[in-house]
Parts: C-alpha cells; sequence; structure tokens
C-alpha cells in the first residue's frame, strides 16, 4: 500500500515564474525535497513545463510560463532545489501539451524550428543541468504520432542527441496506437521507443498481453525489453530508498505494521462509503487501523482511499486491485482519547472494504 500524507502547498508555479527569481524557488523546492525524503518519496512528478499557449489548457495553473527561457530558468531551480535532498524531479509533459480540448488525441503539428525554439527549449534547459533522473511523456500526438511512442522524440532526440540516460513515463491512462489486439508498426511500441514505464490503465492488462504476443512475433525484442529495464534500475540504484534497502534500514512500508504485537479494540463490519464510524480509544496516541478489502479489478488498476477522522483529512492509501481476492493493509492514524468518527471515501465500485479493525501498542 502506498500511502499519501499531509503536504506543504506552495505558490502554483504560474506564480512562482512570476518571481523570476531562481533563489527563492530554488529555496521553497529544496523544503519540498526535505519534506519528500522524510516521507521516504524519491520522486515528484513535477514540474510541468509546457508553454501557455492556450488560455484554456487545464494545466495552465501548473505551467510556468509563455516563454521558454523563463520556464527553463525557474524549472532548473524546481530540480535543483529538489535534488539537495536526493529527491529527483519528473519532468512533464514531453512534448507540447498545450490544450485542454481532446487533451488525449489531439495531434500537435508543429514546425521543427519552432517545436526547438519554443516547446522543447525548456526541456532542453532542465535536462542540461543533470539535476532530475526522469521525465513524463505528453497525452497528444506530435505530428501524427503519440509522444508515449514516439521514437524520433524519446529515442532520437531525447537519448541519442541530448544525451539524457534516466526514466521515461507516460502519464496515467495514456493512449498508444497500440491496442493490445492488432498488429501494428514497430514505432507505435511505447517499449521501442523507450517510454520504460507504461503507467496504470484500464486496459494495462491488454496491453501487458499485446507486448508479449509482439515478442513472441519479434515486433519487439528481448533486448528492447532489457534495454528499458535497465535505465528504470539505474534510475531505482540511485535514489535514497535504494540506499537505505542496501544499508539494511526500515523502507517504512505502511503495510509492515505488526498489528499481531498489539492488542486489538473493536471491529466494524461492512464499511460503507462516506459513512462515519465511531472508535472509542483510552488515550490520545497512535493506533493502527486494519483494512481487509478486496476488489474485482486487475493487480494493475489504482484504486485510492482517502481516510477522514473527526472529519479531518487524516491520509490517503493507494492499492491495488486484487483480481477479487482478500487482502489486508494497516494505517497508522493519532486518534484523541475518548470518541472518534472515521470515514473512507473511494470510488465505491473499485473496492469493497470488508471490515476495519483499531489496534493499540
Amino acid at each position: 500500500m502506498t500511502l499519501i500524507h499531509n503536504a506543504t502547498s506552495l505558490p502554483n508555479g504560474t506564480l512562482l515564474a512570476c518571481t523570476w527569481n531562481y533563489e527563492i524557488t530554488e529555496l521553497l523546492y529544496s523544503y519540498i525535497g526535505m519534506e519528500a525524503y522524510a516521507y521516504k518519496t524519491d520522486a515528484l512528478l513535477g514540474p510541468g513545463i509546457n508553454i501557455h499557449r492556450m488560455p484554456l489548457c487545464g494545466r495552465n495553473f501548473e505551467y510556468l510560463s509563455e516563454d521558454p527561457y523563463l520556464t527553463g530558468i525557474i524549472a532548473r531551480a524546481m530540480c535543483s532545489g529538489l535534488s539537495k535532498s536526493g529527491v529527483t524531479a519528473t519532468v512533464k509533459h514531453f512534448a507540447t501539451n498545450n490544450q485542454e480540448t481532446k487533451r488525449g488525441v489531439v495531434n500537435t503539428l508543429i514546425s521543427e524550428r519552432a517545436l526547438r525554439e519554443i516547446y522543447l527549449k525548456p526541456f532542453k534547459m532542465v535536462l542540461d543541468d543533470k539535476k532530475t533522473l526522469m521525465l513524463m511523456t505528453a497525452y497528444n500526438r506530435l505530428n501524427g504520432t503519440y509522444c508515449v511512442s514516439h521514437y524520433a522524440l524519446n529515442t532520437a532526440l531525447l537519448r541519442e542527441e541530448w544525451g539524457f540516460d534516466g526514466l521515461v513515463m507516460s502519464d496515467w491512462f495514456t493512449k498508444t496506437h497500440m491496442n493490445g489486439t492488432e498488429a501494428c508498426e514497430d514505432r507505435e511500441y511505447p517499449v521501442i521507443a523507450q517510454n520504460d514505464v507504461y503507467m496504470v490503465n484500464n486496459n494495462a492488462i491488454v496491453a501487458a498481453d499485446g507486448i508479449l504476443r509482439a515478442v513472441e512475433n519479434n515486433k519487439i525484442t528481448i533486448g528492447q525489453l532489457q534495454r528499458n529495464a535497465v535505465n528504470i534500475c539505474k534510475v531505482i540504484m540511485s535514489t535514497p530508498t535504494f540506499e537505505r534497502y542496501i544499508h539494511g534500514e526500515d523502507t517504512g512500508g505502511i503495510g509492515e505494521m505488526n498489528v499481531s504485537k498489539m492488542i486489538l479494540c473493536e471491529r466494524h463490519d461492512n464499511i460503507k462509503q462516506n459513512e462515519a464510524y465511531c472508535v472509542n480509544v483510552e488515550k490520545t496516541d497512535n493506533y493502527a487501523i486494519k483494512i481487509n478489502y478486496k476488489s474485482d479489478k486487475p493487480e494493475l488498476m489504482q484504486i485510492t482511499v482517502r481516510v477522514l477522522v473527526n472529519g479531518m483529512f487524516l491520509a490517503a492509501f493507494v492499492v491495488n486491485g486484487t483480481g477479487g481476492a482478500v487482502k489486508d493493509d494497516v494505517l497508522a492514524a493519532f486518534l484523541l482519547k475518548g470518541e472518534n468518527k472515521l470515514e473512507f471515501d473511494y470510488v465505491e465500485e473499485n473496492i469493497v472494504i470488508n471490515n476495519i479493525e483499531l489496534f493499540k501498542k
């Protein structure tokens, strides 16, 4: 289970770019880096550094500017600040995600000169600094090819010309020419373009089966898969989490809390969405909530559950689909003496919470 903690909220990207101030932006993101490191988080899915081109682009609040040079300078400060704590940025969305209408399928037509001088310039400036290890591709197509599968973009330009040797990942629910059921040209496979990680989507199993068939039909080679695995492993091996792992330190997985050595306080069955469940505790302290759940969704599907205590957000945790199997996870909760109300907010059709159990030391 992946736990999402409370986090510090900074001014959005556009406002930070309005400062024209590298130093203050770097300082603010160094604080975010320290916070992420404290929560044992190795990567931030940002900053977003696409150009403000369409006023109604849904990411404009996150993107920095209509000017490529200013965007590049502020983005470099963000990445530099994060790197001071060993946390890597994931600069996005590569490339030309500049409008909201049909953003998942739109075909962006741009000349090579405009592409390099305007839309790619911030990415080049950031990657030249070598302060980030990860990059996220965009939903849209660029001159006819989906960015997630764009060999000229992700291999010829990014890796061979610019020398980037980190990890490239897709955005969530990204479309591609490959649908897992039909043969397609080599250039249409994200694997071949060195889009190393194809993030979760409703057809993840179908896409995985499509890759296996592509290997069997010699559309994708084992060497190409191994090359992408090397890209992923190099980044993993440079993270603070890997450093803790090789030194035998606790990596802090929330599901690793040992409730078998704790005392069961009470249990509630058949948990309903947004319904309050009262738990009584003898003293103000940290407690463990064991959550028993199942989902009919496949294992690669991610499901987010928000937990509220006394009407206030405690945390959100992310679990994978279980394919109908029943699983347990454990969440740490700080509760006040007396009655506390627990609520669970989630997409109801994606998960069933069978019961919760409260434990104390």
